[in-house]
């Protein structure tokens, strides 16, 4: 039987929602389309279909987030056939949404080389290398900040402590490869997802000042582990063991909550990062593959 290609809709979101969960985190699981998920001209998505069963399925991302930078990102590109066809079925059907794009980009565990193959006969090329790292025993210990720095968890509620959030982790990120500015509107969204956990989302303080920040969640397909992103201090503040008290933080926060396990990732250019983490007891457990397509 041919392959078809089919418009997601809002008749069919909930087969692109399926076949995500089921088959999305194969390659990563940062944005996979999920329940809630409306058709809308922010995040074009297409089904793949052979025999009227869903085979594949592609969504890009194109919110203010990525649009200001003239980037699309996917949140999946993905078919259990795993052949040249499919994956060129799928990017022939988004290709109209990059035409106004500089680059779309997409993550892929190293050992998926089959994948990355076919990415690079469709065009991407290897822009960076992500590491995924684990501990499996969360810190007991007591964590002491210097006097006059305070974490702060934030609530849905707190319009101006979500602004900082986003000002601060702006900030932390800026000189970071594949940044893009993080606005207020999506951490808000965050408080909805359902890897959000109370409390969970905090800056970091000295006075009214926000100095730092840090968001552990859930971690997605795993109800015993913890995950554990957005951990950044302010240049004027590094140096000072703050991010290393954070990260202590983070895990006996993951504790206090009942998760065996936390995990977190961090670019492969990121060295002093790396040494922190490493140093704090995390185990390297993956390599993520960057591969973006140049569309100008």
């Amino acid at each position: 039987m041919p392959l078809i290609i089919e418009t997601v809709d809002d008749r069919n979101t909930q087969r692109l929602v399926q076949y995500s969960a089921e088959h999305g985190p194969e390659h990563d699981t940062s944005f996979l389309p999920g329940h809630g998920l409306s058709a809308s001209p922010e995040e074009p998505a297409y089904l793949l279909l052979k025999d009227r069963q869903v085979v594949g399925a592609v969504a890009l991302l194109r919110t203010p987030r990525y649009l200001s930078a003239h980037k699309g990102r996917f949140a999946i590109f993905h078919s259990v056939l795993n052949s040249t066809e499919a994956y060129t079925f799928l990017f022939e059907a988004i290709r109209p949404h990059v035409h106004d794009l500089r680059s779309v980009y997409l993550f892929l565990p190293e050992e998926r080389r089959g994948t990355a193959a076919i990415l690079t006969h469709l065009g991407f090329h290897i822009e960076r290398y992500s590491f995924v790292l684990i501990q499996r025993d969360p810190s007991r210990q007591e964590v002491r900040f210097p006097e006059g720095f305070v974490v702060e968890p934030l609530s849905p509620t707190q319009q101006a402590g979500i602004k900082q959030y986003a000002h601060c982790i702006n900030e932390c990120f800026a000189d970071l490869a594949g940044h893009t500015d993080l606005p207020p509107d999506d951490v808000r969204g965050w408080f909805d997802e359902a890897n959000y956990l109370e409390d969970g989302i905090c800056l970091l303080k000295w006075g009214e000042q926000a100095v730092g920040t840090l968001c552990v969640q859930r971690e997605y397909g795993n109800n015993s582990g913890a995950e554990v992103s957005g951990l950044g201090i302010v240049s004027p503040f590094r140096g000072r063991g703050l991010g290393r008290m954070l990260l202590r933080y983070a895990g006996a926060f993951a504790l206090r909550r009942g998760f065996l396990t936390v995990v977190l990732s961090v670019n492969a250019e990121n060295e002093s990062a790396l040494g922190l983490y490493r140093s704090e007891g995390y185990e390297l457990i993956d390599t993520v593959v960057c591969y973006a397509l140049d569309c100008a």
